[in-house]
């Protein structure tokens, strides 16, 4: 409405749904109250009422009336029109000035406005403070009123660098929290996520660390995921058990000593340390008992023995572990060269010994006791043999008891048994040959009259009771 521009009787040449601001409102009453006092009411142009909205509208109905009413009026109503509208051209460089003045201050307001906002947008960036996890909030709505203000309103923003610093520093927190958060349980797939965690870490402040809340537990899981990774790889470099594994698998379970039960269970070659334990064990004790023969004597047979068991009870593919077998094979051979110390028993006697009995010289003799009765006593001789049938290199001490039962016939006496002890002197064999020995029986009486015939004696068998001494062969 300022501008200065004619009504023609086709179209007004002012829009009048252009926004009328209250400023200007004021300036234009303050002008028609001068100029033409009768043509606006008084109230209208009161600066008081124009700062309440409900006037705004009043003014601007008036105006768009008056000059939209040019359009279907008479020549006098136009023209009539045009006075109205002449009358904003009859304003003096006065009223210029006056109205520039004016202009000064509106654009004053607004500047102060744009000030105003400006300076409460900064207070709102003072007020985000420290960078937490919690400041998410805070650095959200400095951003949205930031976005809110005009160009020139932003330029006044004088911290807004430090808006964009908190922003920066609240996502590296946020990420370095959630990062860590995302590592769950370790295992041995843990490794990129700690690792990742671990970068986005290694971006942050020292204050900005202190600010993730769960940085302890990133270093806890990779701490833990060594410890675990440590002991797996310890395990698989242990490879095929044999009688070099012992040192790998000491470090192994050295490692694993470090670990949790926790930890244990994320071992997954866990159980093959225990079954390289036990394989390795068997081997070495099998390799031990081979070296502990020695120098091979008679009396190495029991040892030659026990590592020979030990060695069968292997697994066919464990026996290959056996770098001293070949020893083993060659004690066994150089053993059974040797001559043995045998103790003799009644089990192996015979092995050695032929044995023989037999009966001889049956004696028979008499004398009277009394008138009534006469007394006969039979003597015999029982001889016990031993033939050597195996060639032996010494001999000590050898005795068999030998237990004979005989019977004496046409009498009721049953069988009765006799023992002979037979000593085997080694003299007597020279480590060949054969010997004897004989021994006359203890007497056996006889209680009879003289019509009865002489009684003979008969073996009925005899037996090896006992058996001492040793043989060399």
């Amino acid at each position: 409405l300022l501008h200065t521009q004619e009504v023609t009787g086709s179209s007004p040449a002012v829009s009048t749904k252009q926004p009328l601001r209250k400023e200007w409102l004021f300036f234009i009453c303050c002008w028609e109250r001068k100029a033409t006092p009768g043509n606006m009411p008084v109230e209208y142009c009161s600066r008081k009422n124009l700062d309440n909205c409900e006037y705004v509208p009043i003014f601007y109905d008036y105006v768009s009336t008056r000059l939209s009413m040019a359009q279907n009026m008479s020549e006098t109503k136009i023209q009539d029109v045009r006075g109205d509208y002449a009358m904003k051209q009859r304003l003096d460089w006065r009223r210029i000035v006056a109205c520039l003045g004016l202009v000064s201050v509106m654009l004053g307001m607004l500047v102060g406005c744009a000030a105003g906002k400006a300076k409460e947008v900064a207070e709102q960036i003072d007020w985000i403070g420290n960078i937490t996890l919690a400041s998410e909030a805070g650095i959200a709505a400095a951003e949205n009123a930031y976005a809110a203000l005009s160009d020139s309103a932003k330029g006044k923003v004088q911290n807004y660098s430090t808006l964009v610093a908190a922003r920066e520093s609240y996502n590296r927190i946020v990420d370095a929290y959630t990062k860590i958060e995302s590592i769950g349980a370790v295992s041995l797939s843990s490794k990129s996520a700690i690792e990742r965690a671990e970068a986005a870490c290694s971006v942050l402040s020292e204050k900005e660390r202190a600010e993730v809340t769960n940085y302890g537990s990133l270093s806890a899981a990779r701490e833990s995921y060594d410890r675990i990774f440590d002991a797996y790889e310890k395990i698989e470099s242990i490879g095929a058990v044999s009688l070099s594994s012992k040192s790998a698998i000491e470090k192994a379970e050295a490692a694993c000593k470090k670990l949790s039960e926790l930890e244990k269970t994320e071992v997954t070659n866990y159980d093959d340390l225990s079954e390289a334990r036990g394989i390795f064990d068997r081997i070495y004790h099998v390799y031990l008992l081979i070296e502990e023969i020695g120098t091979v004597h008679a009396g190495s047979e029991a040892a030659i023995i026990k590592a020979e068991e030990a060695y069968k009870a292997l697994a066919i593919e464990e026996r290959a572990s056996i770098i001293n077998y070949a020893s083993l094979v060659s004690a066994r051979t150089s053993f059974d060269a040797l001559p043995k110390v045998v103790q003799l028993t009644t089990d192996n006697i015979g092995t050695y010994f032929d044995i023989g009995c037999s009966m001889s010289t049956v004696k028979t003799s008499s004398y009277h006791a009394s008138s009534a009765t006469t007394t006969y006593y039979t003597t015999a001789t029982f001889t016990a043999s031993a033939k050597l049938i195996k060639t032996v290199d010494e001999m000590d001490a050898v005795s068999i008891s030998i237990k004979i039962t005989y019977s004496l016939d046409k009498l009721s006496y049953g069988t009765s048994t006799h023992t002979i002890t037979l000593t085997i002197r080694p003299d007597a064999f020279s480590g060949k040959g054969s010997a004897s020995s004989a021994l006359e029986a203890g007497l056996s009486e006889l209680i009879g009259g003289p019509s009865l015939s002489y009684p003979k004696f008969k073996v009925v068998k005899w037996e090896i009771v006992a058996v001492s001494g040793t043989v060399t062969a």
